[in-house]
């Protein structure tokens, strides 16, 4: 194993090893400071063969995050969910979400506030 994925795999433990508002609060700019890389060395290490960055690693955590969230608190927004996962951006959490999910945040949050009333009725029939 080389120095890269050797690093690779040590940045990947530390992000799985996040919890709750720990893993909310990681940025590139603090696995960075942590691993005593500059941004741009950071942002050039990819996990495997596959490819995948070290920032969509950390978005997917927090995209799974977000779907945890949701099933606890089926009423949040998704301007509140996004910023309980960590994501500044709306616009940013919208599309992960969705790319990993294949659908949107809003449709997910509407699917799962409804789900009581949704179960009811199909217990009624």
């Amino acid at each position: 194993m080389n120095v890269h994925q050797q690093s690779a795999n040590n940045i990947a433990c530390f992000i799985l090893r996040q919890k709750g508002s720990n893993l909310a609060n990681l940025s590139m700019e603090s696995l960075a400071k942590t691993f005593k890389l500059n941004i741009n060395e950071l942002r050039e290490i990819t996990l495997d063969n596959d490819g995948t960055s070290i920032d969509k690693f950390l978005n997917l955590q927090k995209v799974f995050l977000a779907m945890k969230t949701l099933e606890k608190n089926p009423q949040i927004t998704t301007k509140d969910l996004a910023a309980s996962c960590g994501f500044t951006d709306h616009d940013t959490f919208t599309r992960e979400f969705t790319n990993y999910f294949l659908i949107d945040p809003q449709k997910c949050i509407d699917i799962k506030a409804n789900a009581p009333f949704l179960k009811r009725l199909y217990n009624d029939l």
